[in-house]
């Protein structure tokens, strides 16, 4: 009796997933993950690169047509990650310019 092994290609690669972050960022684009390695909401602002000019508190997420806004920056500053949001593929993300900021030394 003969016993057959098979192997899976170890030249398969995971799907990768795309979200697109615009606005006032640093580096708007598509930013990509896995299953494996999933990204969520406060992760893609924050590898966008945010500055004083970006609205973080009023971050849009629009998925499948549908829009909901977002305070990343209390996510991040207060450890919510109970708020954050984990990303779907085709997930596009808004930071609106914050306006006039003014800074008093």
């Amino acid at each position: 009796m003969e016993i057959g092994i098979k192997f899976k290609s170890v030249t398969e690669r995971p799907r990768a997933f795309k979200v697109l972050v615009t606005g006032k960022v640093g580096r708007s684009g598509s930013q990509y993950f896995t299953a494996a390695m999933p990204l969520t909401l406060s992760e893609a602002v924050t590898n966008a690169v945010t500055n004083e000019w970006s609205k973080t508190d009023k971050v849009k997420l629009t998925r499948g047509g549908r829009n909901t806004e977002h305070d990343v920056k209390m996510m991040l500053k207060e450890g919510r990650k109970d708020l954050d949001v984990t990303l779907q593929d085709g997930d596009q993300i808004y930071v609106p310019a914050a306006g006039a900021v003014f800074k008093f030394n």
